[in-house]
């Protein structure tokens, strides 16, 4: 996505405010870049981000998320 846009990583980390080793980090899926890294890359490439969880909840977990306190 960044090189169809013409971007180096350099131009990237600026416009995302971030830096060049996170945009690295960002390209290999690391799991140690924080979210906001990930949502800051992604709207300085114009780009949508979407968050998929690893597993779906138990029907137990469900509940208690959604349980009066």
């Amino acid at each position: 996505m960044r090189l169809e846009r013409g971007l180096t990583q350099v131009q990237l980390a600026e416009r995302a405010h971030v830096t060049r080793l996170t945009v690295i980090a960002v390209e290999k899926g690391s799991e140690s870049v924080s979210a906001s890294a990930y949502v800051d890359v992604a709207c300085a490439l114009g780009a949508e981000l979407t968050l998929i969880p690893a597993r779906m909840p138990t029907m137990e977990e469900a509940r208690k998320l959604f349980a009066d306190e």
